[in-house]
């Protein structure tokens, strides 16, 4: 049997959905009854998943972000406040990466599978989040997101695997259908104490 690989997703599995908890400082100290998180998302939707596929920088994003909300701070500071914010507001789950931990002790190998920008991946590294990931895909590296065959392709060729031996867990239903539509064991997750709870589970018997 080949070796067992933990795929895991970051944002809203190995730590909170910070990205949100930034936007909600946002707009609880910017917003109005016209720029609320809700009209926050819808307005960025796009523009965030361009910049997590790389297919524009995290100026632009702040720029098109600041002008779509008109905003009467500049992009620069819409930015500097969104990464102090994201930087707050984050909170590794640390039953999750014990857990993790424990996983790679027993000779499994840990990955991580995300959508993220350039710039966030790189804060995120350089502050320590992603040491436990010996394998990384990156939505901005692979210039898709985890909804399209094309990441799913990448990941197969990179991993010479056919899926069997993966097992990728993720909060985003949508994630887990298109990995699991490329023949990768995928779990919802919920929260920590029911995702170690079924994949034990399925390593149990494997």
């Amino acid at each position: 049997m080949n070796k067992v690989i933990i795929l895991s997703d970051f944002d809203g599995v190995a730590v909170n959905r910070f990205t949100q908890s930034a936007i909600k400082d946002f707009c609880d100290e910017y917003g109005s009854a016209r720029v609320t998180p809700a009209v926050f998302n819808k307005l960025t939707e796009r523009t965030v998943k361009q910049m997590n596929i790389g297919a524009i920088d995290e100026p632009d994003y702040f720029g098109r972000l600041a002008r779509g909300l008109r905003l009467k701070i500049s992009p620069k500071e819409l930015g500097k406040y969104m990464i102090a914010a994201d930087k707050r507001n984050i909170k590794r789950d640390n039953k999750y990466y014990g857990w993790l931990g424990r996983m790679r002790a027993k000779g499994m190998a840990i990955g991580m599978a995300t959508d993220i920008s350039k710039k966030l991946a790189g804060r995120l590294s350089q502050a320590g989040y992603y040491g436990i990931f010996g394998k990384r895909y990156f939505s901005h590296k692979i210039g898709a997101s985890k909804t399209d065959r094309r990441f799913w392709r990448y990941v197969l060729n990179d991993l010479g695997s056919d899926g069997r031996n993966i097992i990728f867990i993720d909060d985003d239903p949508r994630n887990v259908a298109a990995a699991r539509a490329a023949g990768i064991r995928s779990f919802l997750f919920k929260n920590s104490a029911q995702t170690i709870k079924a994949v034990s589970k399925l390593l149990d018997r494997r």
